[in-house]
């Protein structure tokens, strides 16, 4: 059985996006799941690139949360995070043997 896990690229601030709206987000394949972003916790002004510096949305309790939460499920997690950061685990076990 194939399981699956997020390595959020996101996480060390490899990619991340700035909507013309001024709102920071993770990665720039959000804004593409407008149905995601619209509901989404990066929505909000707890996120608006003119009240904090780029890289304090890493430290943010509730991108912080976010993360752990399509880590420890990745099942759960948006499908643009599975298409870009999933990764098989039974594919990677075959490979370093």
């Amino acid at each position: 059985m194939n399981k699956m896990k997020i390595v959020p690229k996101c996480k060390s601030n490899a990619e991340h996006f700035v909507t013309c709206e001024g709102k920071w987000l993770p990665c720039c394949v959000v804004p593409t799941h407008n149905s995601f972003y619209e509901d989404s916790i990066f929505n909000s002004d707890d996120f608006q690139v003119t009240e904090t510096n780029i890289y304090g949305f890493h430290r943010h309790p509730k991108f912080v949360q976010w993360l752990e939460d399509i880590q420890e499920e990745p099942d759960n997690a948006p499908r643009f995070c599975k298409n870009k950061c999933g990764r098989n685990i039974r594919h990677e076990v075959e490979h370093q043997k």
